[in-house]
């Protein structure tokens, strides 16, 4: 049995060599170049941007078109335009730093005499103050001065002319909140929508409440609490049997409705 016998290389066939690979090292430097030259074409268009950036900021921030030197006031009628934007604090402020809603509670405590404030501002430095003021119903003197009253109670200081108010003297009862205190008020409100004439002068003390002076100079003792409507009804059918008989009273008591008294002779 012959042998077999493995030859690697086939007999008489030439042994083909391969040519050699050539393995190249990689050059780091050369890499580290190319990416820093990456980095510097995204660097520089972000630093570019940086720069413009800054620059605008610093723009808006100091230039002098973004400062408020005045405003737009609409709804005023006893206040003037000035002091509303005095009392604002508006002025010299830069828009971007202005709270609208902080102006407007300023507005309000500094001005008693507003009932609403709504203040808007645009860029680069535009505002807007709008007001509702509120409208006084009565005229009262305190101690030599005089404040205005409203339909709310609200008290604040008397400016402008009596128009058509009912004037009241005395000392001035007032709440907790500082407004009138709210039995008085409502005693004010009835009296103002008795379609008093304005010529009328009532005077106000805690042991006998209102006493009216009329255009006759009569004095009326009309008391406080509610029920003013009655009582000046009462008054009128008194003052039509004092007239017929032309009689002249020192005064007259309408405090009790029911039991309505006058005096001649003062007592």
């Amino acid at each position: 049995m012959a042998s077999s016998r493995y030859h690697p290389f086939p007999p008489g066939r030439p042994l083909e060599v391969a040519e050699p690979i050539a393995v190249g090292l990689v050059d780091r430097s050369a890499v580290a170049r190319a990416r820093a030259r990456v980095r510097g074409r995204t660097r520089r268009p972000l630093l570019l941007l940086l720069v413009l950036v800054l620059v605008g900021a610093a723009w808006v921030a100091l230039s002098d078109g973004f400062y408020v030197y005045g405003a737009e006031t609409v709804g005023a009628q006893r206040l003037a335009g000035d002091d509303l934007l005095l009392a604002s604090g508006l002025v010299g402020k830069h828009t971007l730093t202005i709270r609208p809603r902080s102006v407007e509670a300023g507005l309000l405590a500094a001005l008693p005499t507003l009932k609403s404030v709504e203040v808007s501002c645009r860029i680069p430095a535009s505002c807007t103050i709008v007001v509702e003021e509120r409208e006084p119903v009565a005229v009262w003197e305190e101690g030599g001065v005089s404040y205005w009253i409203d339909e709310e109670g609200m008290i604040f200081p008397f400016e402008g002319m009596r128009l058509g108010h009912l004037f009241f003297t005395g000392p001035l009862p007032r709440g907790e909140d500082g407004r009138v205190d709210e039995g008085i008020h409502g005693v004010v409100m009835e009296l103002v929508a008795g379609g008093i004439d304005s010529d009328v002068v009532f005077r106000y003390d805690a042991a006998r409440g209102f006493v009216m002076t009329d255009s006759r100079g009569w004095q009326v003792v009309l008391g406080s609490g509610p029920g003013m409507a009655e009582k000046l009804a009462v008054l009128e059918g008194i003052v039509d049997s004092l007239e017929a008989r032309g009689l002249t009273p020192r005064f007259v008591d309408v405090r009790f409705p029911s039991a309505p008294y006058y005096s001649l002779n003062g007592d």
